[in-house]
């Protein structure tokens, strides 16, 4: 399996779990507030089940063109003015064409397991952990817990975690999506169901997952 993973924005310096991280001024775990999904002018009737975007507005499409975490690379955060309402969940982009990528083939860029922790879905279970069907996390970071699998997006709580989920790459890919297929089997496995969109695993919004979904 080819394997990349990525981290944040080379401006401002955060201190994140695993070590100090650079990204966009504003942007930062301890910077953002929970996000609040907009209108779509070319998508007025859209009905959506959260009033957050997905992942706080990361743009999904650009994380497939940045280097790993490894290389210094640099995840951004979508625009609410290139948002993109799919399957009951809203998306934001940092540009126009980002968006029409999207468009043009969504499931391609969609996270897998709805942008969960991915070290999670496959081996966190009950009783010990709460997450079920009913009951989903675990959180996970758009900053620094991310990583591509032939070309599939992918999310951890924190870098360590895509470290470890990584160890074991193709039994814990198995693990995710058999648990997550017997959750919302539509027979895609890991893009079935719903997406996170304020699961987080640290800074102001740490483990809003453990409560209930803000309105």
């Amino acid at each position: 399996m080819k394997l990349i993973a990525a981290s944040a924005l080379e401006i401002s310096t955060y201190n994140l779990p695993g070590g100090y991280w650079k990204m966009e001024p504003g942007n930062g775990p301890n910077d953002i507030d929970l996000p609040k999904v907009v209108p779509v002018k070319d998508q007025p009737c859209q009905q959506l089940y959260e009033g957050n975007p997905v992942l706080l507005g990361f743009d999904v499409v650009q994380y497939h063109f940045i280097p790993s975490v490894k290389d210094g690379g640099v995840a951004v955060r979508g625009n609410p003015d290139f948002a993109y309402n799919f399957n009951g969940y809203q998306f934001w982009f940092s540009s126009r064409e980002n968006r029409q990528l999207f468009i043009d083939d969504p499931w391609r860029y969609a996270p897998a397991w709805g942008g969960f922790c991915s070290w999670g879905i496959a081996l966190e279970l009950p009783p010990s952990w709460p997450w079920d069907v009913d009951y989903l996390g675990p959180p996970a970071s758009p900053w620094n817990g991310w990583l591509i699998v032939d070309g599939v997006l992918m999310f951890n709580i924190w870098e360590s975690y895509s470290d470890r989920f990584s160890l074991n790459l193709e039994r814990n890919i198995e693990l995710a999506a058999n648990r997550w297929a017997n959750y919302f089997g539509d027979g895609k496995h890991r893009f079935g169901g719903p997406f996170n969109t304020h699961c987080i695993g640290h800074g102001k919004l740490q483990n809003w997952c453990l409560s209930k979904q803000p309105s």
